[in-house]
Formats: C-alpha cells, sequence, structure tokens
C-alpha cells in the first residue's frame, strides 16, 4: 500500500517520515488559504539516492522566482518531463499579472517533479497540494517540497502538502477543497477523454472564479471543458500549448471564440510550426 502521514514542518516531525496507508500527504509549511509523468527523461546524474539533478538533454530544472528562486529541484532518474523554464516563466509572468498566485490556495496535478506548483508557493502561494500517483516522482516532490520550504522567511513559509494518489480518485475526494488556481500538465499519453473526466471531477472543488491551466501538445488540441469551466485563452509555446480556463456558474456561461492558440511571441520562428516531430519523452 502507498503511505499516508504528514510532515508538519521541517523538523522533527519531517525527520519521522510517513506512516503506512492509502495516501501519502506531506504538509510543511504554516500557510493559510510535470512535469508530465510518464515516459523516460531525466540522466543517471546521481543525487539523493535515485534522483537527478539534470534532465537526459541536460537542463537542470530551477525554480525561476520568488524566495526559492534559483533552488535546484530533484528529479526522478525515469519517468518525469519537467515544464522548460521558459514555458515556467511564461505561465508564472502571466498569472502574476494577474495577480492569482499571492495567498491561493494552488492545486498541481499530475506533479511530476513538484515544479509547477512549488514555483507557485515560492512566489507567494499560500497553500500548494501536488498530486503525484508515483512512489518515485512523489519521493522527489517532497525532497523538492521540504528544500523549497526551508527557504521561505520566517514565519512566512506555504503550506505544502504531496498527496500520493491518482488524479482522478483525488479530486472526486476534494469536492469541498475551494481550490483557487489548479495546474494540469499530464502525461503526453493521457488520452482527451481522460482529461476530460479528470477536468469534469475537477469542477466540484474549484472556488468561485477558480483558474485552470492546462499544458497539452498542440497536436491534442483543445481540451473538452466541462460544465462550470470555459475557456478564457490559450498561447503556444512551439510545441507546447498552455489551455487558460475559468470556473463559471451555468447562467454565466459565454461559448468560446473558435480561434487558434495564440502564438508566443517571444519566439515567432514557431508560430507557424507544424508539429511534426515525434512524441518527446515526458
Amino acid at each position: 500500500m502507498e503511505a499516508e502521514g504528514a510532515l508538519e514542518g521541517l523538523g522533527g516531525a519531517a525527520a519521522q517520515g510517513v506512516a503506512q496507508g492509502d495516501v501519502e500527504r506531506g504538509r510543511l509549511g504554516d500557510g493559510g488559504r510535470g512535469h508530465g509523468s510518464t515516459l523516460p527523461g531525466p540522466s543517471d546524474t546521481a543525487c539523493c539516492g535515485g534522483t537527478a539533478t539534470t534532465c537526459e538533454d541536460g537542463r537542470v530544472t530551477r525554480i525561476i522566482s520568488g524566495f526559492a528562486g534559483s533552488t535546484t529541484l530533484a528529479v526522478p532518474k525515469t519517468g518525469t518531463r519537467p515544464t522548460s523554464d521558459r514555458v515556467r516563466e511564461a505561465l508564472f509572468s502571466a498569472l502574476q499579472a494577474r495577480d492569482e498566485i499571492r495567498g491561493r490556495r494552488v492545486l498541481d496535478l499530475y506533479a511530476g517533479t513538484g515544479a509547477l506548483g512549488l514555483e507557485a508557493a515560492s512566489r507567494g502561494a499560500a497553500r500548494v497540494v501536488l498530486v503525484e500517483k508515483a512512489p518515485s516522482a512523489a519521493r522527489v516532490c517532497r525532497e523538492n517540497a521540504k528544500l523549497v520550504v526551508g527557504r521561505a522567511p520566517r514565519g512566512a513559509a506555504p503550506a505544502v502538502e504531496v498527496a500520493v494518489r491518482a488524479v482522478r480518485t483525488f479530486v472526486e475526494q476534494s469536492a469541498r477543497a475551494s481550490y483557487d488556481l489548479v495546474i494540469i500538465d499530464p502525461p503526453y499519453d493521457l488520452g482527451d477523454s481522460d482529461l476530460a473526466g479528470d477536468l469534469a471531477a475537477l469542477v466540484p472543488a474549484l472556488d468561485d472564479d477558480a483558474l485552470v491551466v492546462v499544458e497539452r501538445r498542440s497536436r491534442s488540441g483543445e481540451p473538452t471543458w466541462p460544465e462550470g469551466l470555459e475557456r478564457e485563452t490559450s498561447k503556444s509555446y512551439g510545441d507546447t500549448v498552455l489551455w487558460w480556463a475559468r470556473r463559471v456558474r451555468a447562467d454565466e456561461a459565454v461559448a468560446p471564440e473558435a480561434d487558434q492558440p495564440e502564438a508566443d511571441q517571444l519566439a515567432p520562428q514557431h508560430a507557424e510550426a507544424q508539429p511534426a516531430a515525434p512524441d518527446q519523452a515526458r
């Protein structure tokens, strides 16, 4: 069985590990209210027993900004495909410009290394939950969470939890959670219907006006939005597209415009690119 327990700080309670059970939930910090996860990716550079600090292509995953800025994160030796720094920086710059991070309750689904949720923690989120089914990746999430929370200003650490559970199961059991921001970076091989099911199950766990951001390959097409989620915009970065949607009541829903994802203006060479390359490792 997977583990269950709580890490309630960086000292004694954290050092005690977790008990055996159905779910592992590591809680770090004192705050208030993948990334990706399939296919080989990281290198064999040993670190922390079974983890690495560089991906197979030589990239290093770091926290970009905030109190833990420049902190290098561990990655599992196999099985994850962290979101590139370029995409993360663009995403979080846009989120900060909208004031969608500070003080928010953030859910990171298919967390992988936890880089997306922990970036939010570093930039002022009050509470972050990292959901990752693979035990090896969840262990890395805990390592990275302890590292990031340990760099928070005294008395201002965010609460960070790690849940070792399938995404669908977790969101179905979180109907009263009221998350403000949800970031979803599913595996490349997650089918469109499975993603649609995850999104439908997520809606009851969202606060009013919550924001949901989904990262997908451009060839995957737009996600199927359930009742209660309305697409706001999309932005493409090469073969990656970020889809933004907002929690709405049924009487507020407006049919989205049928347009193409906006290309990243910082990289016009990708604007007209056609996704012809084979799938990349996650």
